[in-house]
């Protein structure tokens, strides 16, 4: 079987959820025996460039909801689209949406043969909102790599260059409507005993309780989530979430909205508040801070819970859509 991977990012775009969600399946992928896998990457900002080709391919797949108008343009003949979220449709204006092409993208999307998805609550979001019928989509949960796993606290801490004897509450977000800084301003201004540690793309917080790092590379993120005492996330809609996913992972207890598709991900890993309930999360933070069992508690079911999802599994439900596609 060979495969054409159609991919939004390239190397010399800024790691994101989805870049990782490419690179990854990718890999993967192309270690399954009788799988024959192409990657092609975008080099030019339009998106339509002739440099997407089926190649010879059983299937092509664009694994991000922006290439799907390539399926009118392209016309490939067995066409798979992963769907990661419907977020320009719920918060983005109509000019923004005019800007990034939306509403073609939107009625793009049921032209594919086969649509992934990351969650069920995508899922049910493409059903309830773009009339696309159940036996379509397929929910693909993400994985999270091997790299992130627990490290030494004390060492992180000296390697991220973090010092103090504050608690230490770890924020990975941007400051896009979606992620709900609202929210997390509101706790920042309620917990002054803890310091917060921000990071992501966005303008930074101001507050003095807050340690703004921006952009921290992927390499070094392990030992920021082994560093800090606990990863909060108040976002109100995810396709997904893997930041939840890789403090699990490092054995940073997770406190998070139960938004959208996070309670899928979280589980019974971490602790789930309403997305704007300030006086819950303060609570919960405070619970789980002042308890070094209550914290050890959370630290396994979260390292249980992120032990779920891995790219191996991905890839092979990935592979099983494949396998539909062909055979219908």
């Amino acid at each position: 079987m060979k495969i054409v991977h159609w991919n939004y990012f390239n190397e010399s775009d800024e790691i994101s959820g989805i870049k990782r969600y490419e690179t990854e399946l990718y890999n993967h992928m192309s270690g399954i025996s009788d799988v024959q896998c192409q990657q092609v990457q975008r080099h030019n900002r339009n998106i339509f460039f002739d440099e997407f080709e089926e190649h010879d391919s059983d299937i092509v797949h664009a694994t991000f909801q922006n290439l799907a108008p390539l399926a009118l343009i392209k016309k490939p003949y067995r066409f798979v689209l992963t769907v990661h979220d419907l977020i320009p449709k719920f918060y983005y204006s109509i000019p923004q949406k005019i800007k990034h092409m939306w509403y073609l993208i939107e009625a793009s999307i049921n032209k594919a043969d086969k649509i992934i998805v990351d969650s069920e609550y995508t899922k049910q979001d493409l059903i309830s909102y773009l009339n696309i019928t159940e036996d379509k989509i397929h929910v693909v949960p993400l994985g999270v790599s091997d790299a992130y796993h627990p490290h030494c606290k004390l060492n992180s801490c000296t390697r991220i260059g973090l010092t103090g004897d504050k608690k230490r509450i770890l924020v990975n977000s941007s400051n896009k409507p979606w992620k709900n800084v609202k929210t997390l301003n509101r706790i920042i201004d309620r917990l002054p005993e803890y310091e917060f540690v921000k990071i992501g793309y966005g303008t930074t917080i101001q507050n003095e309780n807050i340690l703004n790092l921006g952009f921290v590379p992927e390499i070094e993120m392990p030992y920021l989530y082994s560093a800090c005492d606990l990863f909060l996330h108040t976002s109100e809609y995810e396709g997904f979430g893997l930041p939840v996913l890789e403090a699990m992972s490092c054995g940073c207890p997770v406190v998070s909205s139960n938004g959208a598709s996070l309670p899928e991900v979280v589980g019974n890993g971490g602790v789930l508040v309403s997305s704007n309930d300030v006086d819950r999360y303060c609570d919960v933070i405070d619970t789980l801070l002042s308890s070094k069992n209550t914290l050890k508690l959370w630290v396994k079911n979260g390292t249980e819970q992120a032990s779920k999802f891995t790219w191996d599994r991905t890839a092979e439900q990935t592979l099983e859509v494949y396998k539909k596609c062909l055979n219908e």
